[in-house]
């Protein structure tokens, strides 16, 4: 069912928080709920039978938003207000709750089942002696699902084809020049895993674990663990100390989009013999390039870097096809996957 067939909501929530989807079966009348003498409550008539109005008191009433403020605003296709609650014209932030409304809008002008594809391009001729005198190129689609392991599968198409050498460039990259995150997002929260970019060229959800070794005593420099950064010329700037044991992850993670400075502060719990943590990926692009390059020496595939031949066209050697829009859009707000 396309997303007009459902309804168009905006959703405004302060805290974690999940919004569900409301089917509509015919139209509503607009109902309004008295709000309370306490802000960010509401006291319910009698049940109406609205079942806009029963779901939402009784996902409003959850303990676990005690103390919140919730504002919910259901449209109908004419804009026309089908549901208010109380603080529905309340200007609230909107945390991770408005995904919901860029996945209303996915459906809408996508539908269900687009499905995004990461393409494996070959330039030039291969020769009898498996020689191919042009390069790769992995296209990206903004498929938002692109793994590590699927670039082992490119590689393999690469070996199949009779590919040993490649006389030109390995790439990566995509066609668009958006930039990945907002101007106006938050410094502390671009660098990391909830805040991660999207790219036209996305791998591994565009995240990267980072685990440290607590110190003996609490206070001391925590240990970085990873043997290596994103990309080979990016650099770690670690500042993390730790932390009180079970005061868990307290760790920020500061870099920008294309960056090659990852900054790491906060602390991790004292007493763990290691602990992760998950940051954003700053380069996506360079690192599936770096990745794919060592995939194919790895595979006995030799690269000989230099300029790229002019070649007329470029061929598909191989595809990857991401999971269906509704089923990308199902698992992004279950586990809060931005």
């Amino acid at each position: 069912m396309k997303g007009s067939a459902i309804f168009k909501a905006t959703v405004c929530l302060s805290g974690w928080v999940v919004a569900a989807w409301l089917l509509l079966s015919k139209p509503l009348e607009p109902i309004a709920l008295p709000a309370s003498k306490e802000r960010g409550t509401t006291m319910p008539p009698s049940s109406t039978g609205n079942p806009i109005e029963s779901t939402f008191l009784e996902w409003s009433a959850d303990p676990a938003l005690a103390g919140a403020l919730v504002g919910f605003c259901v449209l109908d296709e004419s804009g026309k207000t089908v549901f208010a609650s109380p603080l529905a014209g309340t200007a609230l932030c909107p945390a991770s709750a408005l995904k919901t409304v860029t996945t209303a809008a996915a459906l809408e002008v996508l539908g269900p089942n687009k499905q995004f594809r990461t393409q494996l391009f070959q330039g030039g001729r291969i020769t009898p002696s498996g020689h191919l005198n042009g390069g790769l190129l992995i296209s990206g689609g903004g498929d938002p699902t692109f793994s590590s392991s699927d670039i082992a599968t490119f590689t393999d198409a690469v070996v199949k084809a009779g590919v040993k050498q490649i006389n030109g460039k390995v790439e990566a990259g995509y066609g668009g020049k958006e930039s990945p995150v907002s101007d106006h997002w938050n410094w502390g929260d671009i660098g990391n895993a909830y805040g991660a970019g999207a790219y036209g060229l996305n791998l591994d959800h565009n995240r990267i674990a980072i685990t440290f070794q607590p110190a003996a005593r609490e206070g001391d420099p925590a240990t970085l663990l990873n043997d290596a950064p994103p990309t080979k010329d990016t650099r770690w700037i670690n500042q993390v100390l730790t932390g009180p044991a079970g005061s868990g992850d307290r760790v920020s993670v500061y870099s920008e989009p294309y960056g090659r400075t990852i900054t790491l502060r906060g602390t991790v719990p004292l007493g763990e013999s290691e602990f992760t943590v998950y940051g954003a990926m700053p380069d996506p692009v360079a690192r599936t390039k770096e990745l794919f390059r060592a995939s194919l020496e790895a595979a006995g595939v030799k690269v000989v870097e230099g300029e790229m031949p002019p070649v007329d066209h470029l061929d598909t050697l191989a595809f990857h096809k991401s999971a269906e829009l509704a089923e990308i859009i199902d698992h992004l707000h279950k586990t809060s996957d931005n």
